[in-house]
């Protein structure tokens, strides 16, 4: 709701400063929460997925349609090594769309949910890409 709602957005990276040192505020990637908060100078964590569509404008495919879920794990890991170590993932429709992978979201209600976890987790260990916290 606020990636695309600027007043709302605004509202969360005011309330995310206001709180003060150690608070990030995690945001869609590329959003407008995102770009507002780095103009106020707060820290900020893109937020992107592993296991949904694309569309060109670098939103997210609407659920429901084809296309919408990622449901092969070597697929959602392969977009998910590229979106760290490329800075950038392909749409449904083949563009390439950038992307600020700061942190990464898998849907744990998904069926195979761990499964796709572990297979991005070795595919990033292969590719000496390390997971921790902020």
């Amino acid at each position: 709701m606020a990636a695309n709602d600027e007043p709302l957005a605004e509202a969360l990276a005011r309330a995310v400063k206001d709180l003060g040192g150690g608070v990030i505020l995690y945001a869609f990637s590329n959003s407008l929460p995102m770009s507002i908060g780095k103009k106020l100078g707060i820290p900020v964590a893109g937020e992107v997925f592993a296991d949904r569509g694309y569309a060109d404008d670098g939103t997210l495919w609407p659920c429901g349609k084809p296309g919408a879920m990622i449901e092969d794990a070597a697929v959602a890991a392969e977009r998910a090594v590229g979106m760290v170590e490329k800075g950038y993932l392909t749409s449904l429709s083949g563009k390439p769309v950038p992307v600020s992978a700061d942190t990464l979201c898998l849907h744990g209600d998904q069926p195979g949910a761990v499964v796709f976890a572990r297979a991005i987790r070795k595919a990033f260990a292969e590719r000496g890409i390390t997971v921790a916290a902020p």
